[in-house]
This record gives C-alpha cells, structure tokens and sequence, in this order.
C-alpha cells in the first residue's frame, strides 16, 4: 500500500502535461484487494477504517472483486528497481514502468 501511495501521489504531483501521458484509469493504483479469496482486504480495510493509516485510500472500493495480488507484486518488483528512496517522488519514467509491470499468471 506504501507502493501505491507513492505511486498516486508522483502522479498527482506530476505537471499536467506528464500526467497527461497516464491514463487516467491507470491514475488510482490501489484498486483494493478480493474481498473473497485475498485475505489482505481485511488488513486493508482494518488499517484505512479503524487504524486511520493511508486515509487517502478511504475513498477507493477496497474490494476489487478480483485478484490484485500478482499485479501488486509486479509493480512492486519495479518500484523497487526504481531511483525513490521510500517516499521521494518518482519520474515520468518511473511510473510508466511500474504500471506496465507485467505480472505472471
């Protein structure tokens, strides 16, 4: 969740000519987690709902309604690789790589 953070706020803080390139459906990184089969929904929706950690999400549907798992631990993978030192702002560049993070099946 600290990804996405970082993520939507880079995109958030990019000029509007940048965030022009990003799709504005790509723009809202956490999509939330199956409320059925991923068990970190309820983490989620514990530390949102009742821990007031990551407030800027208590807007987003925390349930996807389909795994999000495997494209969280893509993008991860990639935000990794990336030159953000835990909360610095990424680049154009770096934010286009992360969302087109392939993630395995």
């Amino acid at each position: 969740m600290t990804m996405c953070r970082v993520v939507e706020a880079s995109i958030a803080e990019l000029a509007e000519q940048e965030r022009a390139e990003i799709p504005e459906r790509d723009r809202r990184v956490f999509i939330g987690f199956d409320g059925n089969e991923e068990p970190h929904y309820h983490v989620a929706t514990t530390l949102i709902e009742q821990l007031d950690r990551f407030k800027e999400f208590g807007d987003h549907d925390l349930n996807s309604h389909h795994p999000t798992l495997r494209r969280y631990h893509a993008m991860l993978d990639a935000y990794r690789q990336t030159n953000s030192h835990f909360g610095a702002g990424l680049s154009l560049e770096d934010i286009k790589t992360i969302l087109a993070a392939p993630s395995t099946v």
